[in-house]
């Protein structure tokens, strides 16, 4: 793990420096584009081993909600319809297959995303032509999802493993940026959810991997409707300049706040902990947003969440934060938090959800 660290940090570090040092100015664009990915790959790595710790350490949860199953296809469908534009892989199509009629279902929908992200990923990364298909049908008391592509495949010898612990397998050199963590997760994940999981693949034929997991409808309260509330159109008009709030500890993170924000023209004032939070909303109780930080000193942003709700139940309260596991976003949300995205910020993302809470 030390060597899949370390690559992506070289990277990083590495071409940070030349640009700090006005080297290679000529190539700047390219220096920000290894930046951008080598942390990208960074920050996966690191979400898949603080999982796979948690799992191990029979520290992960299950949270189970009811969903609509054809939803959550559409979104990964269009996700790496994407990923494959943005590998040069436009030669390769993803679908999904689906019975007649809606599944609707009660069981974890972040861990069955999370294991039908990974299987996807695999597909993406060993296929050149054709197609990836995710598909789900009903069987006796069982729900069996499948991820089938038509790439290299996998030789009989490397099925056996396939599941272990840092096992990397590199056909045709396709899988460079690979750990060999992914599977071993959905392993795990797949058990979590009293199911079962295995594989069909012919070595330069393709792959299929199957899993199963038990079929629980959900009750009959939960509507097939998909109805979302409409929006009115109103008069665009010139609006005042907003003032929102940061609760935000650290300098760099605040800086790169400000950065983010810039371009929407706000008045952003800032405070360090969470009782100057709660305090600034007293005298200033007319503030459009607030942007609270949770790990804070004297006074977390849990607590100081709460505390300001008690005294103004409008104002937009957005979490940003660290904390950045299955189960952190729902304590935000019940503690008063209307939104939550966690760290490293994306800045369209954040500008994006600013817009929305302030300008609807």
């Amino acid at each position: 793990m030390s060597h899949e660290i370390r690559t992506p940090m070289n990277a990083i570090v590495g071409f940070s420096q030349l640009l700090g040092n006005g080297d290679g100015n000529e190539n700047k664009d390219q220096y920000i584009s290894i930046i951008q990915n080598s942390s990208d790959h960074l920050l996966r790595l690191i979400s898949d081993i603080i999982d796979l710790s948690k799992i191990d350490a029979g520290d992960m949860e299950i949270r189970k909600s009811n969903f609509r199953l054809k939803e959550l296809f559409i979104e990964l469908q269009d996700i790496y319809s994407i990923e494959l534009i943005k590998r040069e892989k436009p030669d390769v199509k993803v679908n999904y297959l689906l019975p007649a009629g809606e599944i609707l279902l009660q069981t974890d929908p972040f861990r069955l995303r999370q294991i039908l992200t990974n299987l996807l990923n695999n597909a993406v990364k060993f296929t050149a032509l054709g197609t990836i298909t995710m598909s789900c049908e009903k069987k006796g008391k069982d729900l069996v999802f499948s991820v089938a592509d038509t790439g290299t495949g996998i030789p009989e010898e490397d099925q056996k493993k396939i599941f272990d612990h840092f096992t990397k397998f590199n056909y045709q050199g396709m899988n460079n940026e690979g750990t060999g963590i992914g599977l071993s997760i959905v392993d795990k994940l797949v058990n979590l959810l009293n199911g079962r999981i295995w594989l069909k693949s012919v070595f330069g034929e393709g792959s299929c991997f199957y899993f199963s997991i038990p079929y629980v409808a959900p009750p009959s309260s939960f509507s097939t409707s998909n109805k979302k509330s409409e929006k009115t159109n109103r008069p665009q008009t010139q609006e005042s300049v907003k003032s929102i709030l940061a609760v935000e500890d650290d300098n760099t993170s605040f800086v790169l706040l400000k950065e983010f924000l810039r371009s929407l023209n706000l008045e952003i004032h800032r405070v360090t902990d969470g009782t100057d939070a709660i305090n600034f909303i007293k005298m200033n109780p007319d503030t459009s947003l607030i942007l609270m930080d949770i790990k804070l000193p004297f006074m977390d942003g849990y607590e100081a969440t709460k505390a300001i709700r008690k005294i103004n139940l409008k104002i937009p309260i957005i979490a940003l934060t660290a904390y950045a596991m299955i189960g952190d976003k729902e304590k935000a949300l019940s503690a008063g938090c209307n939104n939550y995205l966690s760290k490293p910020l994306d800045s369209k993302s954040l500008q994006q959800l600013v817009e929305i809470y302030l300008h609807g």
